[in-house]
């Protein structure tokens, strides 16, 4: 059985590529903030209000909400979602633990239908909704001790038992989570409101200590070379949206999108909508001349990866947008509303 069945079909609906993220096991936050703001690297300690896209759709009258089902302190997201602009954004303390009942983890079977309660809420309302959900059911580490439903993968002789315990608990995570995102989409694809989902993956997973599961099974994590890189790196993504989005807005969401940088995910959203957006996405379009990810390490550039040179400088088309991203951090505290 493929654990990725749901995906690719829902992949195949929509419009699919690979991020290029930044990180790798750990450090979620990242992602999920290069999405939210466009930045290529948002390793800031916020502490005040920021320029988002989350403010921006607040400013066109979206109500902005979201949830995960982990502690709010964790990367101090109880405030810096607060700082993003986010109306309500719900945690194990406040929502889940009553779901949880002294589980560690929220299954997804539980997680995803309290997107639907809000989504339902919200149209009651009569208001469009943005929401964004961090689930954690599929988190690392991995039981090393057998417990998955099927194993995904062939044994072969000289498999050390717990790494490949560790796959196949990773499998059978992504197999359930794949199952209760296409009944999210099975849900909305009937709908007459225009919806779009955006999925994504925030890090490659942990595999054992010193990846001594992806050693086993010969994944390639050298980052010196370009396959490495990307294996290290990458994770997939997808935009997939219901009939009525598609009518609304004369797009029909499919094709490869190829691989781009978490900050440019919502860039690609507005871009299928028709939306212009604000003038910091305008600048990430004119950045796609010359790049469609910018990574800690290396960068693409005229379709090949690229890095800083042996005196640590880097093209003048990116320290030029790096002052445009700086810029766009501080607007705010300026008291320039998002535009």
């Amino acid at each position: 059985a493929d654990p990725y069945a749901d995906w690719h079909r829902l992949a195949a609906e929509g419009y699919s590529g690979q991020l290029v993220t930044n990180i790798f096991a750990g450090e979620t936050v990242n992602t999920e903030r290069a999405f939210l703001t466009g930045y290529l690297d948002p390793t800031d300690n916020f502490r005040a209000p920021v320029s988002s896209f989350v403010w921006y759709l607040k400013g066109q009258g979206y109500r902005t909400q979201g949830s995960h089902p982990g502690n709010n302190w964790c990367y101090n997201r109880l405030n810096v979602n607060r700082y993003f602009g986010f109306d309500d954004y719900d945690f194990y303390e406040d929502r889940y633990r009553l779901y949880i009942k002294g589980a560690k983890i929220l299954p997804d079977a539980k997680f995803m239908p309290t997107i639907l309660y809000d989504y339902r809420n919200s149209r009651a309302a009569g208001q469009p909704l943005f929401s964004f959900h961090v689930t954690y059911q599929n988190h690392g580490p991995y039981e090393v001790t057998k417990q998955y439903d099927k194993p995904y993968l062939a044994w072969r002789d000289g498999f050390d038992e717990a790494n490949y315990n560790i796959a196949n608990n990773y499998l059978s995570g992504v197999a359930e989570t794949g199952r209760q995102l296409s009944k999210l989409a099975e849900y909305f694809r009937n709908e007459d409101e225009p919806v779009v989902l955006v999925l994504f993956g925030d890090h490659k997973p942990w595999w054992g200590d010193g990846n001594a599961t992806y050693e086993m099974f010969g994944v390639n994590l050298d980052r010196s070379t370009d396959e490495g890189f990307y294996d290290y790196f990458c994770t997939p993504y997808i935009i997939w949206a219901n009939d009525a989005a598609k009518r609304a807005t004369g797009c029909n969401f499919t094709g490869d999108g190829g691989r781009i940088g978490p900050s440019f995910l919502m860039e690609r959203l507005f871009t299928l909508m028709g939306w212009e957006g604000p003038k910091y996405m305008q600048a990430l379009r004119a950045l796609e001349k010359h790049t469609t990810f910018v990574n800690r390490e290396r960068w693409l550039e005229g379709g090949k990866l690229a890095g800083r040179t042996e005196d640590g400088q880097e093209p003048e088309w990116l320290r030029a947008f790096r002052w445009v991203e700086y810029f766009e951090k501080n607007r705010m505290k300026d008291g320039t509303a998002a535009q």
